[in-house]
């Protein structure tokens, strides 16, 4: 009955039926805690591609108001 439970558990646990010693579950756990951690390419993309486009929207919301301002001067002579 001993080797059936031990074949159950290999069979259901990955075949992993060996201990792995401290540094090895440390680092693993520290991998893994790095890799949830981290910031990756597409959300720094992101977040420039946004700023870009708020820069752009203020600069063209400046640029047509400012553009389209009539000069009081010239109203007044008529020319």
């Amino acid at each position: 009955m001993q080797y059936c439970e031990m074949q159950w558990f290999t069979t259901f646990s990955g075949k992993q039926d060996y201990k792995k010693n401290r540094p090895v579950l440390r680092a693993a756990k520290l991998k893994a805690e790095a890799k949830k951690a981290a910031i990756g390419i597409k959300e720094v993309g992101l977040v420039l591609a946004a700023i870009l486009v708020l820069l752009l929207a203020f600069y063209a919301f400046f640029y047509l108001k400012l553009s389209t301002e009539v000069d009081p001067v010239l109203e007044v002579n008529g020319n």
